[in-house]
């Protein structure tokens, strides 16, 4: 049993989205008056009716990213004429991975997932732009947002690199950036 001391005010929310509706509450939760959030998730590692829990993080925290590498679209067959997003956005996702296997403490729980990637459908065309996006995920907030630095770094730099431009996008006006927790 876990004894409480002072005000306690009890929220439910159904989504990550507790700590953001906390900050923006009415009744001044978000203003200094909040010594801790405990948060509920639903686990698959516990029977019903079980309630598990331990000090520190327990829930990684996730991002998801948006790319678009932009180029010179051109012939297929006169490749030299263009500048290819689709070369630069292949380079991005496989130095995307390196920053799991070789920057990451490998005690440190890190995800990098590439999970669309889009240059269009015409067989014969070098396209204008690829459109690439993915989630990353982090369980210490130092290494979420260095990840997330190291995201935008590694595409814009690639990028680079095969004479393209990229913008990403992390949807922060969106509030789908997620500490951890």
């Amino acid at each position: 049993m876990v004894g409480i001391t002072g005000n306690c005010n009890t929220a439910v929310s159904t989504s990550r989205r507790s700590r953001e509706w906390c900050k923006k509450d009415d009744r001044g939760w978000g203003s200094g008056n909040v010594e801790s959030i405990f948060a509920v998730h639903v686990s698959h590692e516990h029977p019903t009716g079980i309630i598990g829990s331990r000090p520190g993080p327990l829930l990684a925290g996730c991002g998801f990213f948006r790319a678009v590498i932009s180029g010179k679209r051109g012939q297929a067959g006169n490749p030299h004429h263009s500048v290819d997003p689709i070369l630069a956005a292949s380079a991005a996702v496989i130095s995307l991975q390196g920053l799991v296997s070789r920057e990451a403490n490998p005690l440190d729980s890190l995800v990098v997932s590439v999970t669309s990637f889009n240059g269009g459908n015409n067989l014969d065309m070098i396209p204008e732009a690829v459109v690439l996006g993915g989630t990353f995920r982090a369980f210490s907030n130092i290494s979420f947002y260095q990840l997330l630095r190291r995201i935008e770094e590694v595409i814009v730099e690639q990028a680079s690199v095969y004479r393209c431009s990229a913008m990403v996008d992390f949807f922060e006006k969106q509030n789908t950036i997620y500490p951890p927790l």
